[in-house]
C-alpha cells in the first residue's frame, strides 16, 4: 500500500496545494480600515480611562455616571444595544456589557467569527442574552 502512495506521488504529512477557488481573498483596504478602527478605539479607551484592554476591576468615572474603558453612560449602552439588534438590557446587563472590553472579539470582526463559529445556543437549548423588547 505504501508503494502505491509513493508511485502515485502522494506524500504523507505535506500540505495540499491551495487552489484559487479555496484560497481566501484578503481585502487589504478593508483590513487597513479595521486596523484603524481598532487603533482609534484603543486611543479613545486610553484617553477616557487611562488604559486599554481588559481590567481586573470595574472602571467608573464621573462619580459612577460613566462605566468601562470607554466611559459610556448606562443609558447609552442600553440605547445602542436596542438600536443594534433589538435587545433590551436592564441596568446590570448594560453594566456588564460596558465592562466587557472588547468582548469575545473585536466588534468589527463579529460577522467573520459568527461565520466561522455559529451561535451554539439553539443546539444547547440556551436562552438568548438579554431580554426581549416589551410590546
Amino acid at each position: 500500500m505504501a508503494t502505491a502512495f509513493l508511485v502515485s506521488g502522494c506524500q504523507v504529512g505535506t500540505q495540499p496545494p491551495q487552489t484559487a477557488a479555496i484560497a481566501p481573498t484578503v481585502d487589504l483596504r478593508q483590513k487597513e480600515i479595521e486596523e484603524r478602527k481598532d487603533e482609534m478605539i484603543r486611543q479613545l479607551a486610553h484617553c477616557e480611562s487611562g488604559g486599554s484592554g481588559p481590567s481586573e476591576r470595574p472602571i467608573y468615572g464621573g462619580r459612577g455616571a460613566f462605566v468601562g474603558r470607554l466611559q459610556f453612560s448606562l443609558q447609552t449602552v442600553i440605547s445602542y444595544q436596542r438600536k443594534r439588534d433589538g435587545t433590551v438590557l436592564n441596568r446590570q446587563e448594560a453594566l456588564d456589557l460596558a465592562h466587557d472590553y472588547p468582548g469575545v472579539c473585536l466588534r468589527s470582526q463579529r460577522s467573520t467569527w459568527l461565520g466561522l463559529s455559529p451561535d451554539p445556543a439553539p443546539l444547547l437549548r440556551l436562552k438568548p442574552p438579554g431580554r426581549p423588547a416589551r410590546g
